[in-house]
């Protein structure tokens, strides 16, 4: 693997600290400090991302337990293919709120790559070969993370709107089932089962 000229880490990486006022901060203060920004607004997208997961995981359930009790059960073909349709984009919805949660995890797994080739590179002591493996690390690190970036906002796409889609397909379920004609009669009544016969 080849190794990136030295000069790549950014200024405020080789910079460990400065003086601000009466107080010296450094790159590990501005870091917690960033990271306990994060942490609040990923609070708030965990909870986001678990309601996604237990309203489709809901619908689902409900639909498969009720749905014939709801209805006549007898579904003509274009409701039976809406909620069959319904019913496989609400477990797709679910996979990909899984497949999101872990890549928040990948996001921040990578976050520990940087920090730690920080770490190594200011206390490599002048070592050129441990400052080059640790901008190696750093630069690997800043990789995983925008991987992580693009593949947790895909994911979060495809698992909003799976649920929204598969919302609606049970929604038209429920329409068509709910407006379906009740067969008529020729004398323009209701439709009725013949009485049985009796035995003789």
């Amino acid at each position: 693997m080849a190794v990136p000229p030295r000069t790549v880490l950014p200024a405020s990486v080789t910079t460990w600290a400065v003086t601000i006022g009466p107080a010296q901060c450094t790159y590990g203060d501005i870091h917690e400090i960033m990271h306990r920004d994060i942490s609040l607004g990923n609070d708030f997208r965990k909870e986001r991302i678990k309601l996604l997961i237990t309203l489709a995981t809901g619908v689902f359930a409900l639909m498969v337990t009720f749905h014939k009790d709801l209805f006549s059960g007898h579904a003509t073909p274009e409701s039976l293919s809406a909620l069959l349709v319904g019913f496989v984009l609400l477990l797709l919805s679910i996979l990909f709120g899984i497949r999101h949660f872990q890549s928040w995890e990948d996001y921040y797994l990578a976050h520990r790559g940087l920090s730690t080739g920080v770490w190594r590179y200011h206390t490599a002591g002048g070592n050129h070969a441990v400052e080059d493996a640790a901008i190696v690390e750093f630069n690997q690190a800043r990789a995983r993370i925008a991987a992580a970036q693009t593949a947790y906002r895909h994911y979060d796409r495809l698992q909003s709107g799976l649920l929204i889609a598969g919302l609606l397909m049970i929604v038209l379920y429920v329409a068509l089932e709910a407006f379906q004609p009740t067969p008529v009669a020729a004398h323009g009544t209701p439709a009725a089962n013949p009485p049985a016969e009796t035995p003789k």
